[in-house]
């Protein structure tokens, strides 16, 4: 039996419905107007007439973000032609059933599943976490400056811009979210791009995060921060992670040292250069550290630390400790390029590096990223977080593990190509 509901109380109630119906990662943004649709005065309705837009009642004109279409969502649920909506809010009539409620009710609950962010889904760390996400069922955007990149998620995942410039539409994205992912960070100063430039980014991403309720902060830093580093990669890492720690966010501080996987930079580049070169210089001895993880393995950490509320630091290294000196030997013998190792003056061994970025067209060493791994920054002494040893995942890939130079600035300036796997 269909009960009528009187005018107001339809009115009210149908908006109630609508409004859940319009998760946060479907936005609409209305010039002039701040807080639309979600503002309880003014949300956003589309209408019959013009199906590809929608009104407020201010009567301004809204752009839809491509997603979910919500009109004929709302009339395949209706029973049979039971709602009009036209001239913004107005509803002209509803006769609704418990049962048609119940089922709308429902819709909308599976619409408004908790939405995750995650930052950089079309790079490299970030896309590792968003693939889990999406495995899991879960709701997932991504914030990037790529844009246009290949998405390879399909229409499973939505792509916004960072709008560091615009904070305000950077907390519009964010709302309705409630995990945020953070992999943003810049490898090395240059034009285009600086180690500050990505801390004043990360804060403003922190506060906008915050005031859109976002409710836990998963953000990727480095072994041994600290702003008393001379190195603006860590002292950088240990600004950010106090403002996190102080801004009153839940949080997880994860502290990877290097990250190998199908799109790494660095055991790529070393397979790289001992495929072209007769010897292979180490700067100083060689006998600093790493300990490298696996990049599905730190996506792993990540995801399952967005589940808990609990304030985290962990140190993410891998299950495998090894000297930069034994590390290019061991790449060397797994692809089956064993060469002499010897030992370089830094200075040297950062002219070969200049020389070689030169001829590739990228940036392949830096003096801050040597001076990094000659004070052991990229080496704790804690219990391993991640299960992949690097020797297992490299026998794995002995013919294309250094098959071609990976480039940092190619990616960077490339903003349409998926990233190239090794």
């Amino acid at each position: 039996m269909i009960n009528k509901i009187p005018v107001q109380k339809e009115r009210l109630q149908y908006r109630h419905i609508l409004h859940r119906l319009l998760p946060a990662d479907h936005r609409f943004h209305v010039a002039g107007m701040d807080h639309c649709p979600f503002h309880p005065d003014d949300a956003c309705y589309r209408g019959i007439s013009e199906p590809d837009v929608v009104r407020c009642r201010s009567r301004q004109r809204c752009v839809d973000r491509p997603g979910f279409n919500y009109l004929a969502f709302l009339r395949a649920s209706l029973p049979g032609d039971a709602s009009t909506i036209s001239k913004g809010i107005r509803i002209n009539r509803l006769e609704e059933s418990d049962t048609f409620l119940s089922k709308i009710e429902v819709n909308a609950s599976m619409k408004t599943d908790k939405i995750h962010a995650v930052t950089g889904a079309f790079g490299y760390s970030g896309k590792y976490i968003a693939e889990r996400l999406l495995g899991e069922g879960k709701s997932v955007i991504t914030l990037t400056n790529s844009y246009g990149r290949e998405n390879p998620f399909g229409d499973q995942l939505r792509a916004v811009p960072f709008h560091f410039d615009e904070p305000e539409k950077l907390f519009e994205s964010l709302r309705g979210v409630s995990v945020l992912y953070n992999t943003y960070w810049v490898r090395f100063n240059h034009a285009n791009f600086t180690h500050a430039d990505a801390v004043r980014n990360t804060l403003i991403l922190f506060e906008a995060a915050k005031k859109a309720g976002v409710e836990r902060v998963v953000h990727v830093s480095i072994t041994n921060p600290s702003e008393d580093s001379q190195l603006e990669y860590f002292s950088g890492k240990a600004k950010l992670e106090r403002a996190l720690v102080e801004g009153g966010l839940s949080y997880a501080i994860l502290r990877p040292t290097v990250l190998f996987g199908k799109e790494d930079i660095l055991v790529n580049n070393i397979a790289w250069v001992l495929r072209h070169l007769p010897v292979f210089g180490v700067f100083g001895d060689g006998q600093y550290k790493l300990q490298p993880i696996y990049v599905d393995d730190l996506a792993q950490i990540a995801v399952e630390q967005g589940k808990d509320r609990v304030n985290r630091v962990i140190n993410a290294i891998g299950p495998e400790t090894f000297t930069y000196r034994e590390l290019v030997s061991c790449v060397g013998e797994i692809i089956g390029k064993r060469r002499p190792i010897v030992s370089v003056p830094p200075s040297l061994g950062y002219a070969v590096g200049w020389v070689i970025s030169k001829l590739v067209g990228d940036v392949m060493i830096t003096r801050e990223e040597i001076a990094g791994l000659m004070a052991n920054l990229l080496y704790v002494d804690s219990p391993p977080a991640g299960k992949t040893k690097l020797t297992d995942w490299a026998k794995e890939r002995t013919s294309s593990l250094g098959f071609h130079y990976t480039s940092e600035l190619a990616r960077r300036k490339d903003r349409q190509k998926g990233y190239q796997s090794n």
